[in-house]
This record gives C-alpha cells, structure tokens and sequence, in this order.
C-alpha cells in the first residue's frame, strides 16, 4: 500500500492511497487542507476515506498510519515553506537592528561577544536550513517543558482532589486530620520535587540553545549532539489556532497626527483582546518554526511589541501567588533572557535600594533636626521599615523582557491599587505618570506597538456604570495623545546634554547607539534596481542627518553617506552633520565648529601632505633626534637651495666617475611639484642644467635598487587614519594597495617609456600599452594592482618576513606623524574649540629597497577613492565605511541641534571676549618650574628635559582635564568602531620606545597620560594580576633586560632602521623581540586576504536610486547649474573639434600649412 501527493485547490493537498488488487478502483482520494484546522482530527478524515466507494476494502490501521505520516510530512514542508518566504521577506525588507549591526566574528577581539550580537548576526548571515535547525530546537524544548508541567499539574491536582475529598468526608466522620496532614507534606514534596527539575531542565535547554547559537556565530554549524532534538514526535501534528486577537475585535482605528512640520503620526485602535490569553499566551498550535522565526527576527530589531499588566505593588507576587502570567511564563524556557522570577528579584532589590537610600535621606534629616535642638518627627520608624521594603509604590512601572511569549516582547507592569477600579482620576494622577513613562520609554526604544487597557481596570465590577466607562476612556485617550505629542516635540530628559558634552555618551560608558554606524552593505539596499528597504536609510532620514561637499565630488563619499540616509547640503550650507573636504581648508574656518559636526581634516595638516614641508619636517626631527628619523632620501627644495643641490650634482658626478660607471638612468635625482598630485609634473635629473628656474620643487635622491615583484617596480599606499594629533591617536588600515610598473625594471636601459619603468603612479601606468587592469574579485595579484596583503603573501613565500616589513612601516608612519605633531597640535589647540570634530585620512607612498628597508616617498592629501577596479570597490568601500565609523558622528535630531546652537554660539563668543589671562589664573604652580611653560630647547631629548623639571610640579587646568577625559572616552569608543583598522599609536610600549623622539607639548602630558589609561588599562584587563605603572612610563622594562629605557629605545630605532642587519624577527634582540611580539601577532592582519571564497561582489559603485538621493533644494539647484555649465563646455568643445577637423580637411585639400607651421 502506496500513497503519493500532487498539490490541488490552494492550501489542500490530495491524499491518494491505492486499494487491494481485487478492486475495481484502484484508488482512493481524498483532498485534506495543510494544515489541518482546529479541533479536527485524524479520525474524521479516516471517515471521509472509508466512505468513497471502495474505501471500506482499505485496512483501516494501515490506512490511518499512512494518512498521519502523509499530514505530518506535508504540515513539516508547509512549516518549512513559511520559513523560508518569511526569510526572503526579511532579507528584501532588511529589518534593521537597532543597536547595531551584526558582526563577524573576530579572533582579535578581546571582550566576550554578547549572545544578542551572536544571536543576530546568526539570524542576518545563516542559511535558512540552519535557521530552521535552531527553530525546531526551540520547538522541541517548549515540548518538553510543556509536557513536565502537564505532568506536573495533573499530579497536583490528583492530589488536591483527594486533599478536598478527605476534608468533605472529615466533616461527617471521625477521621484522623494526620491523612490529611500527609497528603499536604506529599503534596508539598511534589512541588518541591517538580521545581527542582523544571529549573535544571530550562537551565539545560538554555546551555545547549546557546551552544547551538555559538557554534552557527564562530562555525556556521550546530554540532551533530544537538541534532537529535529537532526531530518532533511524529505523533505531534501542528494545527492553526483560531486565536482571539487575529479575529476581527476592531471596534475603530484612527490616526493622530502630530503636526505638519514634526511630520510624525500614531495609529490607534481599539481591540478587543485578552491580554494574557491573546497575546502572551502560546497554545500548541502556535509553537512552530515559522512562529519562532517570526519572533527571532524581530527580537533585538526595532520592531517590537509591548503590552502593560495592572499589577499590585508587590513586584514577587507573581511568582509568590503563582499568578496567571507567570504560569504562561512556566510553559517554556526564556533562551534569551533572565526567567521571569530572576527579573522579578532584580526589581525588588532595586526598590529596597531606592527605599534604603530615602531612608538614609530621612536619618541625616533627623539627625539635623536633633542638633539643632529641635523635636523630630516620628520618622525613625518609618525609615527602619523602608529599609526593609522591596514593594513600589502606585504609578512605578518595571519592565521585564520575553522570547517565549506569543506576540509580545516586552511587558510593561503598571503598579496600581484596588481605588483605581471606581475612583475618579485624573491627569496628575499618579497611574497616569504610569503611562506616560511607559509611552516616552517605547518611543526612546522603538517599541512601535504598545497595549494599554482603555479604562486602566482588569475586569468592570457592578459600580462600573457606562458612563464611568465614557469618562474613563475619554481622560486616557486625552492624556496619550499628549505624551505622544510631547515624545514627537522634544528630547527625553536623558537625551538633553550639555553643548560640550555632545562629543561622548552622557554616561561614563559609551554607547555605540549614540552614533551612526556605517557598514559597506549598505551599498548593496540603494541601488535603482534593488528592492526597496530601510535597512539603513532609516536613522539618518529619521533624525534627518546632513552633508555637504566642499571642493571634491567623490562619489564614493556621497553614495555611503546617501546609503545611511543622510541629505546632502549645499557647500554654504553651515546646519551639518558631516563636511568632506577634497583640498585644504583655512585654519580660521574650523573655529565655527559645532561639537557635532565632524569634518575631515586637521588645520595645518598641510605640514604633511606638502611634499617640501614633509621633509623639512622630517629632516628638523632628524637633526633633533638622530638616525631614528632616517628614512627619506636626501633631498633639496628649489630655488632656496640652489646652491647646495649644485654641489650635490657635482659630487655625485664625481663619485660616478671615480667609480668608472655612469650616472643612473634617468636620473641620479628625481623632480617633483611640492604641491601636486597623480604623478604631474615628475621627471629625472642629471645636472643643474635639468632643473627649471621656477619653483619651488622637491629635488631628491632616486633610490635605484627597489625590491621587485616579478621584475617589476612597485610602491605601496597606506591608508592611515588620524583622529587625534593632541594626544596623538593614529590607526592603519589592514588592506592597502600595492601599484606595479607597467613595463620590467632596469636601471641602465634608456627607453621612450621610461615613465612605465620608473614611475608606479597608476595614474600614469593606467595609459601604458602593457598596463593590466585587475577586473577579477578573486584574484588580489592579478594585473598592475594588487592588494596589500597579496604582496606580503608573495613576499611571504619568497622566504622575507612581511610581517617585520609591515612594523618598519608603522614605524616610519608613527614618526612622521610626530615630526608634524608640535605644529598640528598648536595649530589644534588654536582653531578646534572642540575635541574629537576632526579627523583625517593620509595616504602615505611608500618604496620597499632590496634590503627590504621602507622609504616614505609622500603623503596625500585626501587620497583618491576612485573606485576603477573591482578590488578598488571592494577595498575603498570598506575603508571609508570603517574611516567614518571612527569618526563617530553623533545621532542628534535637527530639533535638538537647532535648540541648542544659539545658546552655544552665544557661549563660544563670550569666551572669546573674555581678558586672555582669565583662564591662567586657574593654573596654580612653583615657582621653581615656571619654565615649564616654555618650550623645550630645540635638540633637547624629552628625557634629559624631564629630569631638570623633576624638582617642580604643576596642577592641570580643570578645563584640559574635562577636556582630556573626554578624548580618553572616545578613545576606548573608537576601538569599538575601529573596523579593520589597526591602532599603532598608542598601544603596548609605545610611550616606552617613542618618547625620548617626542618634541614637548606642554605641561599636560597628554600623550603619556593617554597611554597610561587606555594602554596600561587594556593590558591589567587582558591579564590575571594587575602589575604597576610608574608615571614616567606606561611599560615596565623586562627583567631579562640589562639596559635602561633610554638604551632600550636605542636599540629598538636601530632595529627598525637596520633591515639589513635584522633582517627577520629571528635576528632581532631579545629585548625587542618581547616587545614587538604583540604588534607581531596584530601584523598577521595585513596578510589576510580581502576576499572569501563563495561570496559574491559588487563589481562597481551602484547607481543611486532617486528616492534614496536627498538633497536640499539650493543643493539639487547647484547640481542643476553645473550640468548646464558641464553641457555647455562639452559643446564648446565639441565645436572646437569639429573646427580644428575642419581646418585640417581645407589644408589637406589646398595642401597648404597649419597652425602649426607644418604641411599636411
């Protein structure tokens, strides 16, 4: 016997089951509706089967066997199908989460990753036979539970029956009341029995879910042991439960709008619902994967569900009186939360808490009274009482957090008394404070659907007369539609904040929901031909966030910023949130910051990015502090340094003769613009007869003997991120780019081409014959541009120690940043009345020699983020993603920024009117350290400079220390956000080994001070005994080292200056070793591959859809005049062209010359 299904009429499916052969039908059908629906069962259906004309032939058993396997099996695949539409329609609508976007896992990560974060990044990034796996094992253990409650429950109430029955039969005999007194202990004893295995059972389903949950975050698989719980009972059939609150019980729906210009509106009905049955309660029929699923995606998002319980003032007593709530609570283990009663206990011990602090409140009054010789109240009574109480009082409200629950996530419970249910009340009453609490707290959370009883009452009485009802209801709707109005117009007391304040979160902590959190998939939700979604438009658009552009039109920037809703502004536009800027700005424009606003540079960062101004800088730091600083070429600017440059040719003239050689093609120097980019202006001199009179020109020494890849020239850019020069705080980015030649190295040969041999500017190479482009997503080494981290795998795999390279690298990047330090900072100090509103992105060139030994070749200034290449797509997107994630853009409404600017300028202004030595009278100090304030004498060590100051002390100014403890703050947020970004400065031993070649910055320290709170912090968290930090330096010195600091940090410059003498970490000296070891170990991240086998790229930019392209009006009117000033140069271009081609085809004809004095 046979059955075989074909799907028919919708939601039936045909059941066919062949008869005995000696029939004269073969078969017998039936359609039976997936799933079945309630209060059907399987017999009825058997009935329906034996009544067709040759069903009585069927063995009835087999017959019903084969009927509950084919119902079972199609209610699995129908269950299996919801799941999955509901994943496809979460995955198009992109239901974002609130807090955070979920992360991959990663091994660098210090702290314990939160179960909600493992939890959603499983439900974004798991493949739906996984996400089902975990939904059937939620299933599963609400069967068990349910069945050891049921069983439970059953046995309790046996023996209360019997309990009943002996006391009927106890009155009308003579029984002894001792049987009845051993049913109670026995009845007891089951109680006792049962709780002890309800709790090891929810305690062991909870461990093994986030096992389960653990295993998909770091593995992407739930582990074979856990595999037999999701395969249900086959007797268990899911039905449809026809549940109260999905039928029509709307008596009337309607909206509120809450003004035009806050453009915010409610929607509100009135449901006839029961709110424990209906919307807590889960029956059998409910508890099914796609249910679960549905809950799962919505539990850290921000689209849940409340509802508020009238509840007595004893917050135990749900658990004490065994109330109906907590029974609904007891069917299943809450996997994601603490169980009801521990959430219970919480509570009451914060009101004992609150009551001991109103206590303590109440003794120091009395206390008061009594040493003024006044007659206390009767109040120590009332205090010792409060000590003691954990009940709250009428209108608190305490929230408790569920997964295990039907439709709701968050019970709000409303503290009330037993007046409330005939007394008139009204909007200063205290259960109505009550609510809206409960109202300004959803919209603070983003609970879009909250329950509330309309008339505040569980159940009416006799005295509840229709016009009390009327009354009730009209004073509640009144009063919800101001708390809505007043959560629509203003800021929650917790979100108002000082104006210096906006730069960290209010409390000690930071929160990374104060700021907007950028991600590169976003791109993947804005194009013009992707689904529609929120996903991650939703926050910028709400708090209608801004940017502008300000001499640059980068692409990249504008579709990331327009990916996460932010509306772009008109560069006059002051009102922003953002400001990216393409060339430098004036040092006297970044006084109008607001604390809010970020722009993306630093005054006189020029300092760095001039290519003149970085050596001068860098050779300043050189003659200052030694060899530490010796990796430029030697170089000359022109026309000041004429004179020497010529005694340099003639030398090195000189030295190539007397050698017998030639002097290097092209060029023993190469030239180059001070302020120019892309590889302009560069060519090659031999002599002063090369070098043009005009300036000025950067004239340097051409390094000849450059490591090849492949026989080819290459260079590397750096991405380096700065957000802080005063303390200097300094990340590398993990991928960088590495640009070939286009055409073989040889230093002798003379070619037409030479630019493709010497020159790797991709700028340039890109218009070279023999130029490839990498147009693959897979491969990282194909072309004349590779990924940073393919280089350092080939250089891996020629025998050289990448790693090693990599560290000589944010070696030299660390030390050019603090030859430019004392200015920057100054320049900081001067301009930015705020800390933490600037930040900046260098791209920093740099040539590898064949002794592996990096030499820095510029800086740039905004380097481009043309996305040309896949890889470039790929690697940029990322970059600037994490780049403005470190930046830290507040989320801050425009009302609350409108609010607050006047004041705030009002304030900035009257500081500045203020006599220059108002602030110094805060400064307390010895005379003998006055000198302090000076700067320390030019080739001075830091070192010998402190020594002499040992003997004086000073005291900080209040201001620089707020201001201080505000930047330690954002520091430790940064390394939250900072992405694949690498912190190189600080970290472990850098104060140690750089400042003795640190210029003085003052009195204040920063840059030790910062090392020793966050550096010497993370380190006594990471390890099991705190060891002790001495002031003068954030790292002890190894007992296994014989040298003092000073020697020590010596050594280490030698070490990373002398490639050819260490020319591995194998060859490096103990004492350096051990501290480069955790630097090391983070320089494994450089070599990673950008790319995952099996995923899939976006191979270009996508085209902004025009919905999701804000713009301000003068913003899109500014665009509209540059398309036609575009369209008009294009023409006059175009004929131009066409009157050139026309002057050409009359000379030819007539044979006559052209313009250019030649025949044609």
């Amino acid at each position: 016997m046979t059955s075989e299904i074909s799907p028919k009429n919708g939601s039936e499916i045909e059941f066919v089951i062949k008869t005995p052969s000696y029939c004269h039908e073969k078969e017998v059908r039936i359609n039976v509706p997936i799933p079945l629906p309630e209060y059907t069962y399987l017999e009825d259906w058997m009935g329906k089967l034996r009544s067709q004309p040759s069903g009585k032939f069927l063995d009835y058993e087999e017959a019903k066997e084969s009927l509950r396997k084919f119902i079972y099996n199609e209610t699995v695949k129908y269950e299996n199908q919801k799941v999955k539409l509901a994943l496809k329609k979460h995955s198009e609508l992109g239901l974002p989460v609130f807090y955070q976007l979920p992360k991959k896992p990663d091994a660098r990560r210090k702290t314990a990753v939160p179960f909600e974060e493992k939890f959603t990044f499983v439900v974004e990034q798991s493949s739906s036979e996984n996400l089902l796996t975990l939904m059937r094992m939620e299933v599963f253990m609400k069967k068990q539970m349910t069945d050891m409650i049921r069983a439970r429950n059953w046995e309790v109430d046996q023996l209360s029956k019997q309990c009943e029955k002996l006391v009927a039969e106890t009155g009308d005999s003579d029984m002894h009341p001792h049987k009845i007194s051993l049913l109670n202990e026995k009845l007891r004893q089951v109680h006792t029995t049962y709780s002890f295995q309800v709790a090891d059972l929810s305690d062991s389903q909870k461990a093994k879910y986030r096992k389960a949950v653990d295993s998909l975050y770091t593995r992407g698989s739930i582990p074979a042991e856990f595999l037999d719980d999701v395969v249900l009972d086959d007797h268990a059939i899911p039905r449809p439960v026809e549940n109260v609150a999905s039928a029509d019980g709307v008596n009337e729906s309607f909206t509120i709008y809450i003004g035009s210009q806050l453009k915010s509106m409610h929607n509100m009905c009135l449901v006839t619902v029961d709110r424990l049955t209906d919307l807590c309660q889960t029956l059998e029929g409910d508890w099914t994967t796609s249910s679960r699923l549905e809950m799962a995606t919505k539990l850290y998002s921000r689209n849940l569900s409340a509802t508020t319980l009238l509840v007595q003032k004893d917050p135990i007593m749900h658990v004490s009186s065994s109330s109906d709530f907590f029974k609904i609570c007891e069917q299943s283990t809450e996997l994601h939360f603490d169980n009801l009663g521990e959430q219970l206990k919480k509570v009451a011990k914060s009101n004992r808490e609150r009551n001991a602090w109103r206590a303590d409140r109440i003794d120091e009054e009395t206390a008061k009274l009594i040493s003024e010789g006044k007659t206390p109240p009767e109040q120590p009574a009332i205090a010792s009482a409060l000590r003691q109480d954990s009940t709250c009082t009428v209108g608190d409200v305490y929230i408790t957090k569920h997964s295990n629950l039907h439709k709701v996530q968050i019970v709000y419970h409303l503290v009330v008394d037993e007046a409330l249910q005939s007394a008139e009340i009204n909007s200063r009453h205290p259960c109505l404070a009550g609510v809206r609490n409960i109202i300004r707290t959803a919209a603070r959370y983003n609970t879009n659907t909250i329950h509330i009883p309309l008339l505040l009452i569980d159940r009416p009485e006799e005295s509840t007369t229709i016009a009390w009802c009327l009354k009730r209801a009209e004073m509640l709707f009144k009063c919800v539609k101001g708390y809505l109005m007043e959560v629509s117009q203003s800021p929650l007391p917790d979100e108002r904040a000082e104006p210096n304040e906006y730069l960290v979160s209010r409390g000690k902590k930071n929160r990374d929901a104060d700021y907007l959190l950028f991600s590169a998939d976003a791109l993947l939700h804005i194009s013009h031909d992707a689904k529609v979604s929120e996903k991650y438009t939703w926050l910028g658009e709400r708090l209608r966030l801004t940017f502008k552009m300000m001499r640059s039109d980068s692409r990249l920037i504008r579709t990331m910023c327009h990916s996460h809703g932010l509306m772009q502004c008109s560069s006059k536009n002051p009102s922003v949130n953002f400001i990216w800027m393409g060339a430098p700005v004036k040092s006297v424009k970044m006084r109008e910051l607001m604390p809010w606003q970020r722009l993306n540079q630093f005054p006189r960062s020029t300092e760095l990015t001039k290519k003149d101004r970085l050596y001068e800088n860098i050779e300043r730091s050189k003659s200052i502090f030694g060899a530490a600083f010796d990796f430029i070429p030697e170089f000359y600017i022109t026309p000041r340094e004429n004179k020497t440059m010529s005694i340099a040719f003639d030398r090195v003239a000189q030295e190539a003769a007397a050698s017998g050689g030639q002097l290097c093609f092209p060029g023993e120097f190469i030239v180059k613009p001070t302020n120019s980019r892309q590889g302009k202006g560069i060519f090659f001199a031999n002599s002063m007869a090369d070098i043009p009179a005009e300036g000025p020109l950067l004239v340097s020494r051409y390094l000849k003997d450059p490591y090849l890849v492949n026989n080819h020239k290459f260079d590397l850019r750096i991405y380096v991120a700065v957000t802080s020069f005063f303390p200097l705080v300094a990340y590398i980015y993990s991928e960088g780019l590495a640009r070939l030649a286009s055409m073989p190295y040889d230093s002798s040969a003379s070619s037409d081409s030479n630019e493709f041999v010497h020159l790797t500017n991709y700028s340039i190479n890109k218009f070279s014959t023999s130029f490839v482009r990498n147009e693959s997503m897979t491969a990282e080494d194909l072309g004349h541009k590779w990924t940073l981290g393919a280089l350092l795998r080939y250089m891996e795999n020629e025998g050289k120690d990448a790693k090693l390279l990599m560290l000589r690298i944010e070696d030299l990047i660390v030390k050019s940043l603090l030859s430019v330090q004392n200015s920057v900072a100054t320049a900081s100090r001067t301009y930015l009345r705020f800390a933490g509103t600037n930040y900046e992105l260098f791209g920093f060139d740099v040539l590898v020699d064949q002794n592996l030994k990096p030499w820095l070749l510029e800086v740039n200034l905004s380097p481009s983020l043309a996305c040309d290449a896949p890889l470039d797509s790929l690697l940029k997107t990322r970059l600037v993603a994490d780049l403005l994630n470190l930046a830290c853009i507040p989320l801050l409404d425009r009302k609350i920024i409108d609010s607050v600017t006047p004041a705030l300028r009002k304030s900035m202004n009257q500081r500045e009117e203020e006599p220059e030595t108002s602030e110094t009278e805060e400064l307390e100090m010895d005379p003998k350290c006055a000198k302090t304030l000076k700067r320390r004498p030019v080739g001075l060590k830091r070192s010998v400079y402190n020594k002499k100051l040992a003997s004086g002390t000073t005291s900080l100014i209040p201001n620089a220390e707020k201001k201080f403890d505000q930047i330690v703050r954002k520091v430790e947020l940064e390394e939250e956000r900072r992405g694949d970004f690498i912190r190189v400065f600080p970290r472990s031993d850098t104060w140690a080994m750089y400042s003795p070649v640190m210029e003085d910055l003052g009195n204040d320290d920063f840059d030790e001070r910062l090392s020793t709170e966050i550096v010497a912090k993370k380190s006594s968290s990471s390890s099991s005994s705190s060891t002790s930090t001495t002031r003068g330096s954030s790292r002890n010195t190894s007992p296994s080292s014989s040298l003092d600091p000073d020697e020590l940090s010596d050594l280490f410059h030698e070490v990373m200056l002398n490639s050819e003498k260490f020319p591995s970490l194998a060859e490096v000296p103990a004492e350096i070793r051990e501290i480069l070891a955790p630097w090391y170990e983070d320089a494994a991240e450089y070599t990673k591959k950008i790319t995952q086998e099996g995923e899939t790229y976006a191979a270009k930019l996508p085209v902004i859809r025009a919905t999701a392209r804000l713009r301000t009006k003068s913003c899109a009117e500014s665009y509209e005049v540059k398309k036609v000033q575009m369209a008009k140069k294009k023409e006059e271009a175009a004929a131009a062209a066409a009157a050139a081609a026309s002057a050409v085809a009359v000379a030819v004809k007539e044979n006559v010359p052209t313009a250019t004095g030649q025949r044609v």
